[in-house]
Formats: C-alpha cells, structure tokens, sequence
C-alpha cells in the first residue's frame, strides 16, 4: 500500500478528450487484459513512445553507418597538431620541459 502512495504521489494527472467510438475501443481492450484504464494507457503509451524512441535510434545509427569510414586516410586535426608540436621538426622539440 505505501508503495502504491510512492508510486501514485510521483505521477501527473492529465486529461485527454478523447473520440467515443476511440474510448470505448480502449475500455475494451483494457478489460479484456484485467487493466484498469489508467494502467492500460500508460502501458500502451509507454510502448508507443518505445517504439518512437527505438526507431529514432534506429535511424540515427543507419546514418552514422552510412558516413562511417567516410575519413579514412586523412589526417584527422589532432594528428596535425601532434605532427606540429612534438613531430620530427615540431616546435617543442628540444625543450627540456
């Protein structure tokens, strides 16, 4: 029961107008699974926006793996700097620092 208190005392309360035919369908669908409403709506929003959220990631990732190797054999800007510091003829060669 505290738990519950816990749970409900961290959740916002929100309404939503809502087409008839759209809110009987999603009555049913939470009978029919033993939810309450609120229960069966937040777990169907909560997959919903999983979903969302995955295929985001999902196409993120598809157009990181399309540019991937797109550098290859070029010299990146902190090779240069290093090149330019501490290389062969670099500046702060023979410092004794």
């Amino acid at each position: 029961m505290l738990m519950s208190a816990i749970i409900k005392s961290h959740m916002q309360r929100t309404t939503l107008n809502l087409p008839a035919t759209l809110h009987h369908r999603l009555m049913f669908e939470a009978k029919n699974e033993s939810k309450t409403f609120s229960d069966f709506i937040r777990d169907l929003l909560e997959q919903a926006i999983n979903y969302r959220e995955d295929a985001r990631l999902k196409q993120t990732y598809e157009a990181l793996n399309r540019i991937k190797g797109i550098a290859e054999g070029h010299s990146t800007a902190s090779t240069t700097i290093d090149q330019i510091l501490y290389g062969e003829n670099g500046v702060w060669k023979g410092r004794n620092e």
